[in-house]
């Protein structure tokens, strides 16, 4: 665990940082409209970078016999956890990592199923 986590926060997203100082000076010009567009825009994009190569952060929680990772960060780097996690369980402690079981899940487009949930991210762009 503690070789993942990198960096504080994830940096900022120059487009909405850009659209986000518009904000400000139209409200002060007293342009309402111009501000609701600048709203508008604003919701359209993230306000942090969301492939920020300096931010990686790994959670875990585990029931009983079953675990759950939550990891930002690179695909490579999610096969390389848990190319460790099945050594460590291997040689530690003997056991074995259940293929069709242990899966890695994207969470925008899969669930993951842990303890008969399905673990996943509700996205709505409004």
């Amino acid at each position: 665990m503690p070789d993942y986590p990198k960096g504080d926060t994830r940096e900022r997203n120059p487009t909405y940082g850009h659209v986000a100082n518009q904000r400000p000076t139209a409200r002060r010009q007293g342009d309402l409209e111009r501000v609701r567009a600048l709203q508008k825009a604003l919701r359209k994009h993230p306000s942090k970078t969301q492939d920020d190569p300096g931010y990686r952060r790994l959670r875990y929680i585990r029931y009983a016999d079953d675990f759950l990772f939550g990891f930002a960060g690179p695909f490579a780097e999610a096969h390389q956890i848990k190319d460790k996690i099945a050594s460590f369980l291997q040689t530690a402690l003997k056991l074995t990592l259940s293929a069709e079981k242990t899966l890695i899940t994207h969470a925008h487009t899969g669930r993951a199923r842990f303890l008969g949930y399905e673990i996943g991210i509700m996205y709505s762009s409004t």
